[in-house]
């Protein structure tokens, strides 16, 4: 969230990078909303520029994988699914981008919360989520905890899409990609 980075036309570092037809990695930037806010911005997580530059770069993903890369929760570890990081307004039209585009292998990872996580990315009040088969699921989020800072709390709480969750490490998170499969490997 606030690491140095390579500076993109008017500031921007939110950005696509494509690995041939294996994987979209895009990376959005949560922070400059707060810092650099546009009138229009409404209540957008990302901003109205952002969110409408994510529409357009998720419909024209064609890789067998399409991972969003942001620094905040996407997923709800709610009972309810609502709410958390993202919201659900924002959550929303990003997974009406992913349907949209015909995507069917969404991994969101991120971090700044302390804790790692493994969960099921769903929408709020769906009652056909059945996290034994991931029906109904519309991605995974994988968030890594902080290397520096001190966590808190492990265990699922009885949250159906949290499947894993650890707090009392230091975290890093390692991918693994190929055309059928992604393992996500915690080290701590």
């Amino acid at each position: 969230e606030w690491m140095p980075t390579r500076m993109g036309e008017g500031g921007r570092i939110f950005r696509a990078l494509d690995f041939g037809d294996l994987a979209r990695l895009v990376l959005v930037d949560r922070q400059r909303r707060f810092l650099w806010p546009a009138a229009d911005d409404g209540h957008e997580f990302l901003g109205r520029e952002q969110s409408e530059w994510l529409d357009a770069t998720v419909a024209g993903t064609s890789a067998a994988w399409l991972v969003l890369a942001q620094a905040s929760r996407f997923a709800s570890p709610s009972m309810s699914g609502e709410g958390h990081g993202w919201g659900d307004a924002s959550r929303e039209r990003m997974l009406a981008a992913r349907d949209s585009a015909g995507i069917r292998n969404l991994v969101v990872v991120g971090g700044n919360i302390h804790t790692a996580e493994a969960l099921d990315v769903r929408r709020p009040q769906v009652s056909e989520y059945d996290p034994l088969t991931g029906e109904g699921s519309y991605g995974v989020e994988l968030l890594t905890g902080s290397i520096t800072s001190p966590g808190g709390g492990s265990g699922t709480d009885g949250v159906p899409q949290v499947f894993w969750r650890e707090g009392s490490f230091r975290h890093y998170l390692l991918l693994d990609v190929s055309p059928d499969r992604l393992q996500a490997d915690w080290f701590g």
